[in-house]
């Protein structure tokens, strides 16, 4: 289980890779004008300089960065085919990210509408970690909303073997 910082801690981490936090980015209002998504659309900007800095200069690109800035491009960007590039690049990361596979799975059933890769990705994720319920969860959901339920087994967890 990973080991919880303190704030501090977690602030000064954050800053190393170009995010910074502090007082001054939380407003203590907002106007109807639009000043809450402005600083939203800053705060994104600076996120994504900050990815592209670290992916530009770093001699080792791990997984979760490739797929965090994949993921900005694609929510906030609407960038689809620059994202999808990125995806790609964190699943053939190493070492291996089920949670990269996951996010690509979910790319490609919403922005892409490809069924057959997002369910084949999906699998990969859970064969990758196959502890891990996000990713069994997100699958059993892609099956529901994809008409797929019948393809749902029980799982157990009793291998006897």
């Amino acid at each position: 289980m990973p080991e919880l910082v303190e704030l501090d801690m977690e602030t000064e981490l954050w800053s190393r890779v170009g995010i910074m936090h502090s007082d001054e980015d939380t407003p203590e209002f907002v106007d109807e004008d639009g000043l809450q998504e402005i600083i939203d659309i800053a705060r994104v900007h600076r996120r994504k300089a900050a990815y592209e800095r670290i992916i530009a200069t770093a001699a080792d690109v791990n997984s979760l960065l490739l797929s965090n800035y994949a993921q900005l491009l694609y929510q906030f960007d609407k960038d689809l085919d620059r994202a999808e590039d990125y995806f790609k690049q964190a699943v053939a990361a190493e070492p291996v990210d089920g949670e990269a596979m996951r996010r690509y799975a979910l790319f490609m059933w919403h922005a892409r509408g490809d069924l057959v890769g997002a369910e084949d990705m999906f699998t990969r994720a859970i064969d990758e970690e196959p502890q891990s319920s996000q990713h069994r969860s997100s699958y059993a959901w892609f099956l529901w909303m994809t008409g797929g339920v019948e393809t749902c087994l029980i799982d157990s967890g009793n291998d006897t073997e």
